[in-house]
């Protein structure tokens, strides 16, 4: 194009930099980027607002927060105003490294700035707040949030019933769960597993059960992700056979692979050196009509040379012939 005499405007670099960091090729677009300041293209295809707001928010999802920051004030210093998407786009990088301290020094920019904070921006530090267990300052920002006007969406309310879940305060995250519909957000799957998870992790079963049931007569279908959390909170309580039945259920539901679901007990039972009971699962098979795989073959091989079960090991690999 520029060897044709055609010079690019803004708009085709800002997408050509765009979809180079959609494929993982930021050096690139960073370059181009420095070639747009150093004016190679002339004077109206310097970066603008779009333009740097792309390959800041590629730079942070390629881990290169620094040279993202460096940008960042590099627009400002030439009265280029970083909007709401500069910012997320930032803020998420820095709360992917557990800078959570700088993360609110610009959220305070931003509002100093008079830039209202979105959605996207709660959500970002809300959940780097949870991940890091401090549950007092992301209720605070939750209740900001709302105060602000802006309506949290399923992802607000599964990250903080996630953060609830994490630091053992299921009544909050119950509450939360529980609000949800009253605000008009139907809980969905994640919303479900989140909490079916926190009560399997504090051997709460009567409860993660009573939320599972709660899930099927709302019609919210549980995955494979939901037979793992409850089928491991019952191995965990000693209910190997009621794993068992709940994976009759689920197929009802949602029909998973049978030897990717037994590959779960499986694993679960061998990791727990209940090899016994490993080998009647597995046995049991055949009665119930399920082709073993070659990944649950191989997993089960490898979980017993471990254990130093070599000749069960053997006979195992040889049913594979």
């Amino acid at each position: 194009m520029v060897k044709l005499g055609c010079g690019p405007s803004v708009i085709t670099c800002g997408t050509l930099i765009n979809g180079l960091c959609r494929t993982g090729n930021t050096n690139v677009a960073l370059e181009l980027h420095e070639e747009m300041v150093g004016g190679q293209f002339g004077v109206d295809c310097k970066p603008n607002v779009v333009s740097y707001g792309m390959i800041i928010d590629g730079l942070c999802k390629d881990g290169t927060v620094d040279k993202a920051k460096e940008l960042f004030w590099e627009m400002k210093g030439k009265r280029i105003f970083p909007d709401v998407f500069v910012y997320n786009s930032l803020m998420h990088g820095l709360c992917g490294e557990g800078k959570w301290e700088e993360a609110k020094s610009l959220f305070n920019d931003m509002v100093d700035q008079g830039i209202p904070p979105n959605v996207v921006t709660f959500n970002v530090l809300i959940d780097a707040l949870c991940n890091e267990g401090k549950m007092k300052e992301a209720n605070g920002l939750f209740e900001l949030m709302i105060q602000r006007g802006e309506d949290p969406d399923i992802f607000t309310y599964n990250t903080l019933m996630e953060g609830f879940c994490l630091v053992g305060r299921l009544g909050d995250a119950r509450k939360l769960f529980d609000s949800m519909a009253r605000k008009g957000h139907k809980p969905d799957v994640v919303s479900y597993n989140v909490l079916i998870n926190g009560y399997c992790k504090n051997r709460k079963m009567e409860a993660a059960m009573n939320c599972y049931r709660k899930m099927i007569h709302n019609k919210v279908t549980p995955t494979l992700v939901t037979f793992r959390i409850l089928s491991t909170g019952l191995f965990m309580a000693g209910k190997v056979e009621d794993a068992r039945k709940l994976l009759g259920e689920i197929q009802v539901h949602d029909p998973v692979p049978d030897s990717l679901a037994y590959k779960i007990i499986l694993d679960w039972l061998c990791k727990n050196d209940l090899f016994p009971k490993a080998m009647e699962v597995f046995n049991c098979l055949e009665d119930c009509k399920v082709e073993p795989s070659i990944s649950t073959y191989n997993s089960l091989i490898n979980w017993l040379c471990k254990a130093g079960k070599i000749e069960v090991a053997w006979q195992i690999f040889h049913r594979l012939s």
